[in-house]
């Protein structure tokens, strides 16, 4: 199951609304939104795993419990730590070009404009790391148990199956 299709069936629906809301787009431009940043945001956090230097930092959060909340009470995304929570992710994973390309790449391809991409970003990433850490914590034939204690070093069998979960579905839409 790919990281988009953990969240849609967590929240029910409900965190396509809140981010519709966020950002004050309709449902389906949040719907799209998502599946156009959950990949840029997995390739980002497979850079950094890559580069060692914040390997241990993503590896944290992916880790950290904190986030399994998003998933478990949708109304969570509402509150102000749910924005601040993904911005902690974003700065470990994307420069400030990195992400002002990011966000206009994804305003372009998909319709809103980049303040209303801006808005969703965060709560994107809070969603990728609560949908990650919730995979880490039961592992599956997905994601190989390499990686996903506390201990280990993340390497390319990690790397790659965490990436296939963020990858878009092939018939998915991907862009106007």
């Amino acid at each position: 199951m790919k990281l988009f299709d953990a969240i849609r069936a967590a929240g029910g629906g409900k965190f396509v609304a809140a981010l519709a809301s966020k950002a004050g787009i309709t449902p389906d431009e949040a719907e799209e939104a998502m599946r156009a940043l959950l990949p840029e945001i997995g390739h980002a956090i497979r850079q950094t795993e890559e580069s060692g230097s914040g390997a241990a930092v993503v590896s944290a959060a992916m880790h950290d419990e904190r986030y399994a909340r998003y998933l478990e009470q949708p109304d969570a995304l509402s509150e102000p730590a749910a924005v601040t929570d993904g911005e902690r992710v974003l700065e470990d994973v994307l420069d400030d070009d990195e992400r002002g390309q990011l966000i206009r790449r994804v305003a372009a391809a998909i319709g809103p404009n980049e303040e209303e991409v801006r808005d969703m970003l965060p709560l994107v990433a809070t969603l990728a790391m609560a949908a990650l850490g919730e995979k880490l914590r039961d592992p599956s034939p997905e994601v190989p148990w390499f990686g996903t204690r506390p201990g280990d070093r993340f390497e390319a069998p990690l790397l790659n199956a965490l990436t296939a979960l963020f990858e878009q579905d092939e018939d998915q839409p991907r862009s106007r």
